[in-house]
């Protein structure tokens, strides 16, 4: 896990190069919320509707602990 400022135009270059293929939100409440799109000053970029892989992994995980299957 790294913490650190991502600028604008490397998101887009993630994204063009196809390495950013998900987006999504997390906290206590929404648990994982994907992220359809973010929005610039003049460029967007668009990721699927529903969550992806990874976040679908997360999304799992957290539940599990929450309703006491995991640890």
């Amino acid at each position: 896990v790294e913490e650190r400022f991502v600028s604008w135009q490397e998101l887009l270059d993630l994204k063009k190069s196809n390495s950013l293929t998900e987006a999504f939100g997390t906290g206590t409440a929404a648990v994982i919320a994907p992220i359809s799109q973010l929005t610039g000053n003049t460029d967007k970029i668009d990721f699927a509707e529903q969550s992806g892989p990874v976040a679908s992994l997360l999304h799992k995980e957290i539940t599990d602990v929450q309703y006491g299957l995991k640890k």
